[in-house]
């Protein structure tokens, strides 16, 4: 499993020291967009600053070639303009001020949505730990009876760590864009899984006054 890196050094310092104790990271500037040996992985993650230093046309090439085979993430700054009129030239995106285990919940949704783990293993946040495979989660190692949308609710906010959704939004991800049930669904879900999760020390999933809910690991 290796992950392709194309971004400066302060970018690949930042994902090194989110990523690199789990999976091998293969580091390349914009100098290095010429040779194709070293631009291959199992994921790209892009930094679209290097657009502002004289490489957009080779950067825009190469990643749309490297995107035939490999999911690319891309690392946008915070003042960065969405083109809501056209498709988006990436899979997923995290802003370049990134909380590392934000990152590396993002890498593992690709890597999962793009059938990229061959390995087996658990995707682990806190106590938390989910089989994708077997659509199983485990909480302080023991598996957790959950019904399906349970598991899809948790496991959503949990690959999303620190967002906030809002009833609407959890219920167009989780329940589908043609269910009709209301927000209280979502309300009652969320009680269901702080029944099972939810420690005196700690609550995983945090309801945000007017806004909704943020899973906080």
């Amino acid at each position: 499993m290796i992950i392709l890196v194309i971004a400066g050094p302060e970018e690949r310092e930042r994902v090194s020291g989110a990523l690199s104790p789990t999976w091998q990271l293969r580091m390349v500037d914009g100098e290095d967009l010429a040779d194709e040996e070293k631009l291959s992985g199992d994921l790209v993650i892009a930094s679209f600053k290097l657009l502002d230093r004289g490489y957009r046309e080779a950067l825009g090439g190469e990643l749309r070639r490297l995107r035939e085979n490999a999911p690319l993430l891309a690392l946008l700054p915070r003042d960065h303009r969405f083109d809501f009129q056209s498709p988006p030239v990436f899979d997923d995106f995290a802003f370049e001020d990134f909380e590392p285990l934000e990152l590396r919940a993002r890498v593992w949704h690709l890597l999962y949505r793009h059938n990229r783990l061959t390995e087996p293993g658990l995707y682990r946040i806190g106590e938390l730990a989910f089989d994708f495979d077997r659509y199983q989660a485990y909480f302080r190692e023991q598996p957790l009876q959950l019904t399906f949308k349970e598991y899809e609710l948790l496991r959503f906010l949990a690959t999303h760590p620190g967002k906030v959704f809002t009833r609407e939004v959890l219920l167009e991800q989780v329940w589908g864009y043609g269910y009709y049930g209301g927000s209280r669904t979502v309300d009652v879900h969320i009680r269901r899984l702080r029944a099972r999760i939810d420690t005196p020390e700690h609550s995983y999933i945090r309801t945000v006054r007017g806004a909704g809910y943020l899973f906080e690991p």
